[in-house]
């Protein structure tokens, strides 16, 4: 094991960051904050990265609030926060070293907006990992802020996890197929997820055809599926998982065709998983900024933790940028 060692970034204009490390290598970023769905997130990822044998870096993030204390005081205050958020990632550090006693494990605490400390951080990572609260239109609501924004922009993987989801850990992993280039990274991290919790891969392909003429036509949709439609599309799905069925051979994949739409078709397989992974379409220069439908259906409907994986490629953290 590397010396540990304590690191403080302080640039004119930029961030001020307080680092604890524990020397290169594969990770996976939790946020932390004080509240009850946020612990259960990162024990989620402690959990994943003592499962993978990486490192985990918790990442903290306060701001001193923009109005309502006097000046004078304002020096004060940011001290007071950064003592108490320093306290919170040490004692979050020091109870999962307890529960996960051979898990490396980085605390970060940054002067910050926490989606840019977060995105900073993420940057080569294995993984973010990410709390939402509640489910339905509350959570919606709830995730307007740093969750949508990190699963949406985040360069790598993004696993969002609900506080009240403990779902079985004998249930398969789920992953959707549609046979665009942007699916095969989650594609791949699916393999990789399924291998790690020896459980099968359960992979879906939505074939769904125009909704407003079906609407419009209900019988078309009838002529428009021969069997020919059907084959194509196994053959599709077949295709697309054969190049990680030759890197993972011992992970069983059941594969099912679905006729319904892509969103009502993974919500409805999600309640049979114990993780959801999916990709992001690149349809136009927006996109990065855009979660998609199905992902945000899952992240706030679904029954199990949904990782999102982006196409873009990672290399090396990015540097501190002014706020």
């Amino acid at each position: 094991m590397d010396k540990l060692s304590n690191e403080t970034v302080a640039r004119p204009g930029s961030a001020i960051e307080t680092e604890t490390s524990i020397g290169a290598g594969p990770r996976i970023v939790a946020g932390l904050d004080s509240s009850a769905c946020s612990r259960h997130s990162v024990d989620w990822a402690a959990a994943e990265a003592d499962r993978r044998g990486t490192q985990l870096e918790v990442v903290h993030a306060y701001q001193v609030p923009m109005s309502g204390y006097p000046a004078h005081s304002v020096p004060d205050l940011e001290v007071t926060l950064r003592r108490a958020a320093n306290d919170l990632l040490e004692q979050t550090a020091a109870e999962l070293r307890h529960t996960h006693p051979g898990l490396l494990i980085t605390t970060h605490l940054s002067h910050a907006a926490a989606a840019t400390a977060l995105r900073r951080a993420s940057v080569g990572a294995a993984l973010t990992v990410v709390g939402i609260s509640g489910n339905g239109r509350v959570a919606e609501i709830v995730m307007g802020s740093v969750a949508l924004a990190i699963a949406s922009e985040n360069t790598a993987p993004v696993a969002v996890i609900h506080p009240d989801q403990e779902p079985d850990d004998q249930l398969p992993v789920l992953v959707g197929v549609d046979g665009s280039p942007n699916s095969r990274p989650a594609i791949e991290f699916a393999f990789e997820a399924a291998e790690l919790r020896h459980v099968p891969l359960l992979a879906v392909h939505s074939s769904w055809y125009n909704t407003a003429t079906d609407a419009a036509f209900p019988g078309l949709r009838m002529m428009s599926e021969p069997l020919v439609g059907v084959r194509r599309a196994r053959r599709l799905l077949f295709n697309e998982l054969s190049a990680c069925r030759a890197k993972h051979p011992d992970v069983r994949v059941i594969q099912r065709l679905s006729r319904t739409r892509p969103t009502p078709s993974m919500l409805h397989y999600s309640r049979g998983a114990q993780l959801v992974v999916v990709g992001t379409r690149g349809r136009h220069a927006l996109a990065g900024l855009v979660l998609g439908s199905t992902s945000h259906a899952l992240i706030i409907r679904g029954t199990c933790p949904v990782v999102v994986v982006r196409p873009t490629p990672v290399t090396s953290r990015a540097p501190a940028t002014p706020e």
